[in-house]
C-alpha cells in the first residue's frame, strides 16, 4: 500500500521500541492510555487480554491496534520480541480504527523490516512511517467503500475534529460544527452520520467524557465535581450518568484505575 506521507496518517509518534524479553513468568496489569497503541509481536508468545474480551494467544506475526481508553494487559512466559509504536491517528483514519480493539496478521516483509529496526535520536521519521505502515495493514482490512460526494465535506471535517480534539470544552454544538464547514446544521448531521457512524452530539459528548477521563487520571487530586463543572455539567449525578454511559464505569472508579495499574 502506497501512502503519500505518514504525517497523512500518524498525526504524532509518541514512542517506538523493539523489545526484547526474556525467558521467565511476567505480567503487564491491565492498564489503558489516552493514544492508540499498535503492538506486533515478531518472537515468541505472549498472552493478549482485552477488557470484555477472552484472553488471546498471540503468536509471531500476529499484530493488534488497542485505540485510547480501553483497558488491556499482557502475560508471558518464554522470552518473546515486539514491535510497539504509541501513536495519535490523524482524525480520517478514526472511523476505520473505532472504538474496538482489532488483531491482524502481518506479512513478512513488515515483520522482518520491523525486526531489523532500532530507534534512534535521528530516525523518528522512518519509525512514523514504519506506524503508518503497521496501521495502514491493520485498518485496511475493513475496506468499506469512500463516498466521493463527501469528499469536500471531509477537507473542511477532519481539521474541524482536530480542533475539537483540542479544545473539548470550548462550547462546541451541531450549529456551530455546522458553521465551521459552511453548510447547514441538518446537512452537517447528515453527512457526519454517514462518515463517523454517529451522530454529532454524541461525538461531543464522548470527547468530552475522554477529556474529563483524561483529567481524572493525570490530576488524581482534582475534585470529581471540578471536572464535571469543567466538563460543562451542572450536577455531579449528571456528569457520572454520562460518563458511565460512555466509558462503561462510574467517575469514581474509573479514577481507581490509577492505582491498579
Amino acid at each position: 500500500m502506497v501512502i503519500s506521507s505518514p504525517a497523512l496518517v500518524v498525526t504524532e509518534l509518541i514512542g517506538f521500541q523493539r523489545a526484547d524479553v526474556p525467558r521467565g513468568r511476567q505480567s503487564w496489569p491491565m492498564h489503558l492510555h489516552h493514544f492508540f497503541q499498535l503492538d506486533v509481536l515478531l518472537a515468541g508468545r505472549l498472552t493478549v487480554r482485552v477488557e470484555r474480551e477472552h484472553p488471546w494467544r498471540a503468536r509471531p506475526g500476529d499484530g493488534w491496534l488497542i485505540p485510547p481508553l480501553v483497558r488491556h494487559g499482557f502475560e508471558q512466559e518464554p522470552a518473546f520480541r515486539q514491535a510497539s509504536f504509541k501513536l495519535r491517528l490523524a482524525p480520517a483514519y478514526w472511523p476505520k480504527a473505532g472504538m474496538r480493539w482489532r488483531r491482524v496478521r502481518f506479512p513478512r516483509h513488515l515483520r522482518q523490516m520491523l525486526d531489523a529496526a532500532r530507534k534512534g535520536p535521528t530516525e523518528n521519521a522512518r519509525a512514523t512511517a514504519m506506524a503508518a505502515l503497521c496501521v495502514l495493514e491493520t485498518i485496511g482490512h475493513d475496506r468499506r467503500p469512500a463516498d466521493p460526494s463527501l469528499d469536500a465535506f471531509r477537507q473542511a471535517l477532519w481539521p474541524l475534529l482536530e480542533r475539537i480534539e483540542s479544545e473539548p470544552y470550548a462550547g462546541w454544538s451541531v450549529a456551530r460544527m455546522a458553521s465551521a464547514c459552511h453548510v447547514s446544521a441538518d446537512h452537517f448531521s447528515r453527512c457526519f452520520h454517514k462518515l463517523l457512524g454517529r451522530p454529532p452530539h454524541r461525538y461531543l459528548l464522548e470527547t468530552r467524557i475522554r477529556a474529563a477521563a483524561a483529567s481524572l487520571l493525570n490530576e488524581p487530586a482534582r475534585p470529581i465535581k471540578e471536572i464535571a463543572d469543567a466538563a460543562g455539567y451542572a450536577t455531579i449525578h449528571a456528569f457520572s450518568a454520562a460518563f458511565k454511559n460512555t466509558l462503561g464505569r462510574s467517575p469514581a472508579a474509573y479514577r481507581r484505575t490509577q492505582t491498579e495499574m
